[in-house]
């Protein structure tokens, strides 16, 4: 091998063995010093411990936050310490303030239970001052209650002004919901079938200092009360010259779809045959919604022939294509109230059928009662016709003169099939008024006139009368909602004593 020297030109020339002296001398020739250390390297020592310093503090003062923004967090879910009312045990709770509201968005229905169960024949206050207008439970979860009630203290400007509670517990413990609404001056209110969280609440759309109640709109809440949307509903039907402002009334919602009652402008009609007197300008329609409240159609237009208005109606809870309605007459004279005619309707309000005919009733009369557990069993607060009154043609009918001042029940055991008037005994049958049912169909009576007022239950199964309890003061049984299994219920009773307002709570 040859080796080309740098210093030769690039001359080759072959290797040769080194001298002896050449390797002394190498020997002998001291060991060149260790390089210097990299000037660089130096230089990034004190940038690198300088990085790991800024990243050690910014850790520690992200983990600061993140700690501070935790604990913040979990005081903003602090549940309120509820304010306590002047009455012991009484308790109406404001929504917090730490969350906003907005953002609590529940899926499931309500599992809390009573922290104080309803006690067997024992009437306890749970609210008080607040005058309660209607009383509803939710389908799914007995424990939630809804209620429309006219607040304590306010102003005689405001009298008319409502509020929505609510209440997880089966009545324990209240919350004024309806101060997130932006309630008005009326209030009827409406659960969804299938959900404890979503109701619907009519309301006044003009300001609340106004007294005038020009239209209605829709409250609609899916989160419990925790938000709301306003809905501006209009009515469309035949015969109709102008898109009315929705006015209704008797609100409840069955399956996915709202129904109320409306006073609208009576069209165009031929003079009903046999009429005398001037003709009605208005009459009442049974109306539908199937978009959420926002548009609502004309349900029961069969009877704009016969010239007869809605007075009543009621859905079958169980299935909603099954709806009976109360008609008469829309006008009359004074001191006579006119003959209804009882119809039933399984395809949804399509076709009618009628039930009874000829039925005197009184315009006290709020209700078709229906047990939601046994929807066979129904009630019209009215004297059952004679048999032959169901052989008359529809019309106008006769006016009958109202000889009442009793409370009188025509029953059913068959959805409407055949019908008898319940006996009411003799001792009870002058003081008693209006009444609830419960979802068993037992109807609840309370009497009016003996010290203490009494409260009478009447069993369809049995055909008899009892009594249940005593009422706790001067006032109204508002409402019966179920309370555990073997058909127990829960009683409730507004005080309304000297407008000192109460409401009483007792299972039986």
């Amino acid at each position: 091998m040859s080796i080309s020297h740098p210093d030769t030109g690039g001359e080759k020339y072959p290797p040769s063995e080194p001298s002896e002296e050449t390797i002394r001398e190498t020997r002998s020739f001291p060991r060149p010093p260790a390089p210097p250390p990299d000037g660089n390297r130096n230089r990034l020592l004190p940038l690198i411990a300088f990085i790991i310093v800024v990243v050690l503090i910014l850790t520690t003062s992200v983990g600061l936050l993140v700690y501070a923004q935790l604990s913040q967090h979990q005081q903003g879910q602090v549940t309120p310490t509820p304010q306590q009312t002047t009455t012991p045990g009484v308790t109406v709770t404001a929504q917090p303030t730490t969350t906003p509201a907005a953002t609590v968005t529940p899926t499931q229905p309500p599992t809390a239970t009573p922290t104080v169960p309803p006690v067997p024949q024992q009437w306890t206050v749970v609210l008080n001052g607040y005058k309660l207008t209607s009383l509803a439970v939710a389908p799914t979860n007995a424990n939630v209650l809804y209620a429309c009630a006219v607040p304590p203290g306010l102003p005689r400007t405001l009298a008319g002004v409502q509020t929505v509670l609510r209440s997880a517990d089966a009545g324990s413990h209240w919350q004024d919901i309806g101060k997130n609404a932006g309630m008005s001056r009326g209030c009827e209110l409406t659960v969804s079938p299938t959900d404890s969280y979503e109701i619907y609440v009519s309301t006044s759309s003009a300001a609340p200092e106004n007294p005038q109640v020009p239209s209605l709109v829709l409250k609609h809440t899916t989160t419990g009360g925790d938000s709301w949307e306003t809905i501006q509903p209009t009515v469309h039907g035949p015969g109709l010259q102008i898109t009315p402002a929705w006015q209704g009334t008797h609100l409840s919602f069955a399956g996915t779809r709202l129904y109320s009652l409306q006073s609208l402008p009576i069209p165009p009609m031929p003079t009903p045959t046999g009429h005398q007197g001037p003709l009605p300008t208005r009459w009442t329609r049974l109306l539908m919604s199937m978009d959420g409240g926002k548009t609502w159609g004309i349900l029961d237009s069969q009877f704009y022939k016969t010239w007869q208005s809605a007075w009543l109606y009621k859905v079958n809870p169980a299935d909603p294509g099954t709806i009976y309605e109360l008609v008469s007459t829309p006008g009359f004279m004074a001191g006579q109230l006119p003959v209804g005619e009882l119809y039933k309707s399984v395809d949804g309000g399509t076709t009618w059928q009628a039930l009874l005919k000829q039925i005197s009733t009184t315009m006290s009369t709020q209700e078709i009662y229906q047990g939601s557990d046994n929807p066979d069993v129904l009630y019209i607060q009215a004297r059952c016709p004679n048999t032959q009154a169901l052989q008359k043609q529809t019309g106008t009918g006769p006016l009958a003169r109202f000889a009442g001042g009793t409370l009188q029940l025509c029953m059913s055991r068959d959805a409407g099939i055949s019908w008898q008037t319940v006996t009411i005994p003799s001792s009870l049958s002058q003081t008693m008024q209006g009444g609830v049912i419960d979802a068993q169909g037992r109807f609840y009576a309370a009497t009016f006139s003996s010290t203490p007022a009494e409260i009478w239950r009447y069993d369809p199964a049995s055909d008899i009368w009892s009594k249940v309890t005593t009422e706790p003061a001067e006032g109204t049984l508002l409402q019966i909602t179920p309370a555990g299994t073997n058909g127990q219920v829960t009683l409730w009773f507004l005080r309304t004593a000297q407008e000192q307002y109460a409401l009483y709570r007792s299972a039986v």
